[in-house]
């Protein structure tokens, strides 16, 4: 028996179709892990005497990026493309607020633009994404841009 996915081909979506994410909290292993990763030691993200005195949230932030990450994420968990994803094509993003460890946050995501593939086989969507924090407000906003199946 072929495996069941959960993700949505392209004719199973619509545009404005909306998908609500759980809530994470941003952990000090999500931050330390992240630069690990990265390599980028920046010490707005290392340095807790430093981000104190010097960064304008009063502490370490995270990497902008781990929100790119954890949003991903969120598509993975609410299973949006399993199975049926086969490449992103871009990704756009814009930055509005700090996330911060201790944050929870979570995404609103929609369906932006379907557009046919050129192949019987698979079409292109552009899914819209915005961040918020337990204040709900907005973070991080962007859009990617992923080849599916038909």
């Amino acid at each position: 028996m072929p495996p069941q996915y959960r993700g949505k081909t392209f004719g199973e979506l619509e545009e404005g179709m909306e998908f609500w994410s759980p809530g994470r909290t941003i952990t000090e292993t999500d931050n330390v892990m992240t630069l690990a990763i990265s390599g980028d030691y920046n010490p707005v993200h290392s340095n807790k005497e430093y981000a104190q005195n010097n960064e304008v949230f009063g502490q370490r932030s995270p990497p902008g990026y781990l929100g790119i990450m954890i949003m991903f994420g969120f598509v993975d968990r609410l299973g949006i493309t399993e199975g049926v994803g086969r490449a992103i094509l871009n990704l756009e993003w814009d930055w509005r607020g700090p996330v911060l460890i201790g944050n929870t946050i979570h995404a609103r995501i929609f369906v932006e633009e379907l557009k046919d593939g050129g192949d019987d086989d698979e079409g292109i969507v552009t899914y819209g994404v915005e961040m918020y924090d337990q204040d709900e407000d907005l973070v991080q906003e962007g859009s990617f841009t992923i080849l599916v199946d038909k």
